[in-house]
């Protein structure tokens, strides 16, 4: 019984503290919901078929890619729930894990940024690395799922972003889009 209670404890501690770290092996499995499929001459992935693919006037560095919930337009404009696909090249020198493990060092020495969990899984048959956190931008708390993978000599990173209090019931929708990213 007292083994119960130790890692019951250990478990509470893990939880309370917000950061887990996991790795993943194999190939992930997209979630079967309808969908629409996002295609250019780079990429494509699969989105919920209630969303739309926005332009790129979205203010984020980088984007090659957007798609959204309309229903999570709030009624200042502003887009609650919406993935950007981000591309730079891989700098010279540098792997995937070398920009990956530098960006998240200076984000964590922000104010306003909250790690939650770390994982490595593999999307479209490469290793990829996922960072879950939350973000305080100008007064506004957002959870969001970043996926980094390279491939072809480029990063990209598919930032989920949405509320808090809608993240756990957006991460089948996130999934779908995560795993069914493809490179061309």
């Amino acid at each position: 019984m007292r083994e119960f209670i130790v890692v019951g404890v250990l478990l509470l501690a893990v939880l309370v503290s917000g950061c887990t770290t996991t790795t993943e092996t194999g190939n992930t499995t997209v979630p079967d919901i309808p969908y629409k499929t996002y295609s250019d001459s780079e990429i494509s992935f699969r989105y919920p078929e209630s969303w739309t693919s926005e332009n790129l006037t979205i203010q984020s560095p980088n984007a090659i890619a957007a798609v959204a919930d309309p229903a999570s337009v709030e009624s200042s404009g502003n887009i609650v729930t919406l993935v950007i696909v981000q591309s730079i090249p891989l700098p010279a020198g540098k792997t995937l894990k070398d920009v990956y493990d530098e960006t998240y060092m200076s984000f964590e020495q922000q104010s306003g940024y909250q790690l939650i969990s770390e994982r490595t899984l593999t999307i479209n048959g490469v290793t990829a690395y996922e960072n879950v956190h939350r973000i305080n931008i100008d007064g506004v708390t957002k959870q969001e799922r970043a996926t980094w993978l390279e491939k072809n000599g480029k990063i990209y990173v598919i930032l989920c972003g949405t509320s808090p209090e809608k993240f756990d019931a957006e991460n089948r929708n996130f999934d779908l889009i995560t795993y069914s990213f493809q490179v061309k």
